[in-house]
């Protein structure tokens, strides 16, 4: 499997809403780069949204178009640094 199979299995495994980042895909540094450009391609096709620089998250489609995520999962991440 080549990287962008692999970030596509693991996203397909993600609940709808779930806001992600690059350190979720257990890749390599040297596969790094490949990773973010096959995000940036599923983002492009709408697989996923890009919510800021290397924060990503698995769309709920709503009647008006995508949902955002929930407020906990925005704000996760940014825990997640500040104990780290």
């Amino acid at each position: 499997m080549n990287i962008s199979e692999l970030a596509k299995s693991k996203i397909n495994r993600f609940k709808t809403g779930y806001v992600f980042t690059y350190d979720d895909f257990d890749m390599p540094v040297n596969k790094k780069s490949a990773l973010k450009k096959a995000l940036s391609r599923l983002a492009e096709l709408g697989k996923i949204v890009r919510l800021s620089k290397g924060r990503y998250y698995k769309p709920e489609e709503g009647i008006t178009g995508f949902l955002k995520p929930d407020e906990y999962q925005i704000v996760k991440d940014l825990l997640n640094m500040i104990y780290i």
